[in-house]
């Protein structure tokens, strides 16, 4: 679970946790707004001050009428209830609600984001994936037929406004020249629906790219192009480029075959493409015909 998933669902899982919990009026007000990270680093006056109008309202007992007091109260409920619910504050006494919102981010949400987004599978993945990448260049990646059992001599035709490349028929031989600097990450699903880490692995020539025109399968490689199998349809490819070494443990070494991926490979992919701006992500697709 990443800081900025949180984030992104904070306000869904405070309200859900305030139904849970049972919180109203100004008890929840203060649960779904104090325990925000935007006010993280707020002191308690502060955060009063600003919203004294709320913490206020319907107050006619003039000895009450101090918002800090309501917060400080307010602040009491929420943590004495989140305590029963297990919420350990290992004796702390000042700034307890700060030890509610640690618990409730680290070991609460992660259960509940299970429970309300379960897993996507690997077709969810790869389309979400597809759809954050910007169309490639014609200069940085495309498809290139190196032998065919086509009986005509076929060029391949680009679309430059879908990234499109037609037609490759089914049995040809293709490699990938590629026009990228930095370190790159080459992932391709097939018509069968299977997904694959082409590079890293020994088709990639060695890292990074120097931005000079490079093949996949590389001039050295175990096997000099790829052979185009399946059925017609649309395969489609994804690249990262990064400006320094990819970290994933999973990831095959230069010298390792290439490897399919499975959702869980997709579904840290896409957290990190989501969340990492260091990365830029590319697509491009190519048709398979039959021979003719």
């Amino acid at each position: 679970m990443t800081q900025q998933r949180y984030i992104d669902y904070e306000e869904d899982f405070l309200e859900a946790m305030a139904t849970r919990f049972g919180f109203s009026g100004k008890t929840r007000f203060v649960f779904v707004t104090r325990l925000r990270e935007q006010y993280a680093e707020l002191k308690d006056s502060s955060f009063a001050s600003e919203h004294y109008n709320y913490l206020l309202e319907d107050i006619k007992d003039s000895h009450r009428s101090d918002p800090a007091i309501i917060l400080r109260d307010r602040l009491k409920v929420i943590c004495d209830r989140i305590e029963s619910a297990g919420c350990d504050f290992n004796g702390t006494q000042r700034g307890k609600w700060k030890v509610a919102k640690r618990w409730l981010r680290e070991e609460i949400f992660p259960q509940w984001w299970q429970e309300n987004n379960p897993a996507m599978s690997l077709e969810q993945c790869w389309q979400q994936l597809w759809d954050l990448a910007e169309l490639a260049t014609e200069k940085q990646i495309k498809p290139a037929i190196v032998s065919s059992p086509s009986s005509n001599k076929l060029d391949l035709r680009w679309n430059q406004e879908t990234a499109e490349y037609t037609p490759v028929p089914l049995g040809s031989w293709i490699r990938y020249q590629v026009g990228f600097q930095g370190y790159l990450l080459l992932l391709e699903r097939f018509t069968s629906g299977e997904i694959w880490c082409l590079s890293p692995s020994f088709l990639a020539p060695m890292w990074p790219f120097a931005g000079n025109e490079a093949t996949i399968p590389h001039e050295k490689a175990q096997v000099s192009a790829l052979q185009v199998t399946g059925s017609p349809g649309w395969e489609s490819v994804v690249v990262a480029i990064a400006p320094s070494p990819l970290k994933w443990d999973w990831l095959p070494q230069l010298e390792d075959e290439p490897l399919q991926l499975h959702g869980e490979h997709l579904r840290e992919l896409l957290d990190f493409a989501r969340n990492d701006n260091s990365f830029k992500w590319y697509k491009i697709k190519y048709e398979l015909i039959l021979p003719l």
